[in-house]
């Protein structure tokens, strides 16, 4: 769920940042294009964690004076695959009845029909879900919960699709054995 990536990308700088602070100036541009951005192939960058190496093409652009630097670096990144699980909690109910699970950086939307594989059903009077044989607890807005993936296609917001495979108990409640 969790990688480190080698990248390798090409940054146009403005003569501005061609200065003694030109590895800082980079990271920056890196962190500006690449942290909180899903790349199909990668996944959701958290972090640059590390420039390798920095080389010019020998590009300058006689417009501008900008150069053309190719770098290669090192990022964090989370590319959650299906069937992964991991804790979440409920931050929103759409209205209709499906559940927004934040889980970290990223947000996962629950259909109703996939939360404990049906045994749910949603009381819009409260705003709740409520188990069916009331043998478990009912999931609310900060419920707690563990998810599981059903698709690692991200979208626009970092959201995926996945269903609720524990309904904890308590916030402390995080080991899927309880």
């Amino acid at each position: 769920m969790f990688y480190l990536v080698k990248r390798s990308e090409t940054l146009v700088l403005p003569p501005h940042d061609i200065n003694p602070s030109i590895r800082f100036n980079i990271t920056n541009q890196l962190k500006s294009k690449f942290e909180g951005q899903v790349a199909p192939e990668h996944g959701l960058t958290l972090a640059i964690t590390q420039i390798e190496d920095i080389r010019a093409n020998g590009i300058i652009d006689v417009n501008d004076g900008s150069v053309h630097f190719l770098v290669n670096f090192e990022s964090f990144v989370i590319n959650p695959k299906v069937n992964d699980v991991f804790p979440g909690t409920v931050t929103g109910i759409t209205d209709r009845s499906f559940l927004i699970v934040s889980c970290g950086p990223l947000s996962c939307l629950v259909h109703p029909d996939q939360i404990l594989q049906g045994t749910y059903t949603f009381e819009p009077e409260s705003s709740q879900f409520v188990h069916q044989y009331g043998t478990s607890p009912s999931i609310t807005q900060g419920t707690t919960v563990w998810v599981q993936v059903s698709s690692d296609n991200f979208n626009a917001n970092n959201t995926i699709i996945g269903s609720i495979v524990k309904v904890c108990t308590n916030t402390i409640q995080h080991n899927m054995g309880e």
